[in-house]
């Protein structure tokens, strides 16, 4: 999917440059608790791309949240567990707010954002391939990240949250690994150019299951 701003006959926003790169600024995760708080190195203009995950005891699942602001990835579930997915180009009155997560059974909820600043301003966002998948329980097949076929730049995103916290499997290396909590797992590698593919293979959870996600975003 693709979300433009003003657009020329030849694909680019009209005398806006395109964005050339893209650099890490932060991360935050949350745990146990309601919300996540944008992190305050963040500024306006930012790519900011959030993931989370939600446990519950019942089949049923826990309930979508919705992030006022926030468009949705992918959100995957809701067999005993939720992951979902959303990204945005950050405002003013983003930086340091708190936004909504998935909420689980006694406080079994997670999620991690990472922050990325363009050398522009982005006009377009562009989601080649974002994929899903649970395992409940079970051995969660490897999510391919084909970014090699992407335009740089881009950055691979992948996300797993699971009470068994199974390791992932990261190949080749991403540049950076959150996992903390005892349930979540999250990497991220920015390609300015040559982009290559990734694989993430979550692992199995061989008891209470697992949700996960894998992609890459464009943006210029």
């Amino acid at each position: 999917m693709s979300i433009p701003g003003l657009m020329s006959s030849m694909g680019g926003a009209v005398g806006v440059p395109k964005v050339s790169s893209l650099a890490y600024v932060a991360n935050a995760t949350a745990d146990s608790v309601s919300t996540i708080t944008v992190p305050a190195s963040a500024a306006a203009g930012d790519l900011a791309v959030l993931c989370m995950g939600a446990w519950n005891t019942g089949a049923g699942g826990p309930a979508d949240v919705a992030q006022a602001g926030w468009t949705t990835l992918l959100t995957t579930g809701p067999y005993y567990g939720r992951h979902k997915s959303v990204y945005k180009i950050l405002e003013a009155g983003d930086i340091s707010a708190s936004v909504n997560i998935l909420l689980g059974y006694l406080g079994y909820q997670v999620a991690c954002m990472f922050v990325f600043r363009p050398d522009v301003d982005i006009t377009t966002v562009t989601i080649p391939s974002w994929i899903g998948g649970q395992a409940v329980p079970g051995d969660l097949a490897a999510q391919s990240i084909p970014a090699s076929g992407g335009n740089a730049p881009l950055v691979c995103i992948g996300s797993m949250e699971s009470r068994d916290y199974p390791a992932v499997s990261r190949s080749p290396a991403f540049d950076l690994d959150v996992d903390f909590g005892s349930q979540m797992r999250n990497s991220y590698k920015i390609y300015n150019s040559s982009p290559a593919n990734h694989t993430w293979n979550p692992g199995n959870a061989a008891s209470e299951g697992l949700r996960s996600h894998a992609g890459y975003i464009e943006v210029e």
